[in-house]
């Protein structure tokens, strides 16, 4: 059954998402805009040349870098407040340009907090391992972090939160919608997608070894940093798959596949 077309974008909409562009360096960045028209060829020479432009860490405090720290991971913990009280829930989540896409049921008291307005922000980490320092109180830990703010806002046109539900499902199993029936109307309307518009935003990175006391560095401990690594393991068929049903090509991509 054919899918419901995806609304066209603008196309300055379109040319403004670069794939992976927090992976460029400096030069590629400053390359890949000029590309796509978004600067002139004096903009182009007078960022290479770093005049009339922000210094990096002033640059890294925008919202646009700061989300570029790290790919955003399947799930996310939202943080709200009710009644005075502090809540924070797990919750599916995608980028769609300049907001976030939050996944969830209709029925439950955040989505229906948050659809009034409720204000809230997202956090996010993501742990790349131990720095295994010669004192406990030096001895760390390697992360990417970042905490946003935003306006939330309920989408119910139907044709635009099926849109938002194929965009979550592909950030969570690139390549798994198209494999998928359509989904039932009732599924559609039982689901409640939060889009959050991205005002503000944090974020702290720590990737650096052991900063030890200068007389600690004499004592024959070893250390350093064990990185770690979150990725997908093997596919595991459940029971019920019809004989000589293979996984997809897409599927078997994600095997191994570091988060």
């Amino acid at each position: 059954m054919p899918r419901n077309k995806k609304e066209e974008r603008p196309k300055h909409m379109k040319d403004s998402c670069i794939p992976a562009f927090h992976k460029l360096s400096i030069e590629e960045r400053v390359r890949a805009i000029r590309d796509r028209g978004m600067i002139s060829q004096q903009d182009y020479k007078n960022l290479l040349a770093g005049r009339n432009v922000l210094s990096l860490d002033n640059a890294g405090t925008m919202i646009e870098n700061v989300v570029g720290v790290m790919g955003l991971p399947i799930g996310l913990g939202l943080n709200f407040l009710i009644n005075d009280k502090d809540y924070v829930v797990p919750m599916a989540v995608a980028r769609d340009g300049g907001n976030l896409l939050l996944h969830g049921s209709v029925a439950s008291r955040l989505m229906k907090n948050l659809a009034a307005g409720l204000p809230c922000c997202v956090t996010v980490t993501h742990l790349d391992g131990l720095v295994l320092a010669r004192s406990a109180f030096h001895s760390s830990m390697h992360y990417r972090s970042a905490t946003i703010f935003g306006a939330p806002e309920l989408v119910e046109d139907y044709d635009a939160k099926l849109d938002a539900l194929r965009v979550i499902t592909e950030h969570t199993m690139p390549g798994r919608w198209d494999e998928l029936r359509e989904p039932h109307k009732r599924e559609v309307t039982m689901t409640g997608v939060i889009r959050l518009d991205i005002q503000a935003a944090s974020a702290k990175v720590s990737d650096a070894m052991p900063a030890d006391e200068e007389e600690d560095y004499d004592i024959p401990v070893w250390a350093g940093v064990l990185p770690l690594t979150s990725a997908f393991a093997e596919l595991r068929a459940d029971d019920r798959v019809l004989p000589g049903v293979e996984p997809s090509a897409a599927m078997r991509r994600l095997q191994g596949r570091k988060l």
